[in-house]
């Protein structure tokens, strides 16, 4: 199973809440151990979703240029949206 980004980013938010919430009972070097790691979660999580996106926009790009290359090997060439016109698509 695999969370969202969405929820993977509020369990870092909560991570940091519950730092500074412990703040109290733990020495000065744990607790920027601690900080440190909700930053470096926190990058990784911003990497991840970067590069997310890129591979949606790649595939999304990958898949229309499928279906170009599908209909001109079946001669109907142009732009998407003139062959959906003739088609009768909105």
């Amino acid at each position: 199973m695999v969370l969202p980004l969405d929820a993977l980013w509020f369990v870092v938010l909560i991570l940091l809440l519950a730092v500074f919430c412990a703040a109290p009972l733990i020495s000065a070097r744990i607790f920027w151990v601690l900080i440190l790691l909700v930053i470096v979660l926190g990058l990784a999580l911003t990497v991840i979703s970067m590069l997310s996106r890129r591979r949606q926009g790649a595939q999304d790009a990958g898949d229309e240029n499928t279906l170009l290359e599908y209909l001109r090997s079946h001669g109907l060439g142009g732009k998407l949206s003139e062959l959906a016109q003739g088609l009768g698509m909105p």
